[in-house]
């Protein structure tokens, strides 16, 4: 077996080998290191790599068809490509800034003072010329990440930063609740600062599949966590 991985290594580019172990490294790094999608960022290397490798694993089992399958793997990833570019081909393209402006549209003229979001807030806070409290990521500051680490109530959180408008982009509505958490990312393993919401969303701001939930939050009533 050793001397057969060693046969086939022999057969394989330099180039090739080095693509691969990017790849495997890119992967590997992603996984540990972020709870995102890597729909966008793998295609960049996969793009790439993906022919070369290919290619030389067919010649080494002397595929007679390797110049159709390679064509087929380019254009597949031309295609993807070209999708992805005239999908944010134009700044409205940008769902999030779409909602952030639609945010600062609707509140700007409005008698309230505080507001908090967690993820898409960092556009928000910078169109909206109000206090905006970050929930999550290294700018919320050394107090909410304690609170995060620490798997604080969200409501009591809200509440005590006397919050008068939380966005929420992920909601979870049951038995007439509304359930939220920050950070909101689709993982398990991540702490969260979890709470019930009894009030319906005041307004929500779309664009593109991106939701934005604007809950307005008056008293305990509104907002708890049992």
């Amino acid at each position: 077996m050793f001397w057969n991985s060693i046969f086939i290594l022999k057969k394989i580019r330099n180039f090739t080998k080095i693509l691969i172990v990017t790849v495997c490294i890119f992967f590997i790094s992603n996984s540990l290191r972020s709870a995102w999608p890597l729909w966008t960022w793998h295609f960049f290397l996969l793009a790439i790599s993906t022919p070369f490798i290919v290619s030389d694993f067919l010649k080494i089992f002397k595929f007679k068809k390797i110049n159709i399958i390679n064509n087929l793997i380019s254009i597949f990833f031309v295609v993807v490509y070209f999708h992805l570019f005239t999908d944010s081909i134009h700044a409205k393209s940008d769902h999030i800034q779409n909602v952030a402006k639609k945010i600062e549209s609707y509140y700007s003229n409005k008698d309230y003072k505080i507001f908090a979001m967690g993820d898409m807030a960092g556009k928000t806070s910078y169109l909206l010329n109000k206090k905006l409290i970050q929930l999550e990521g290294l700018t919320s500051g050394v107090e909410m990440i304690t609170n995060i680490k620490n798997e604080k109530n969200l409501c009591d959180v809200l509440l005590d930063l006397n919050v008068d408008v939380y966005f929420s982009s992920k909601i979870v509505t049951k038995n007439n609740m509304i359930y939220v958490e920050e950070p909101s990312i689709n993982t398990k393993n991540a702490k969260k600062m979890r709470g019930i919401l009894r009030v319906k969303p005041k307004k929500i701001f779309e664009s593109n599949g991106v939701k934005i939930y604007a809950f307005e939050i008056k008293n305990k009533k509104d907002c708890f966590f049992d």
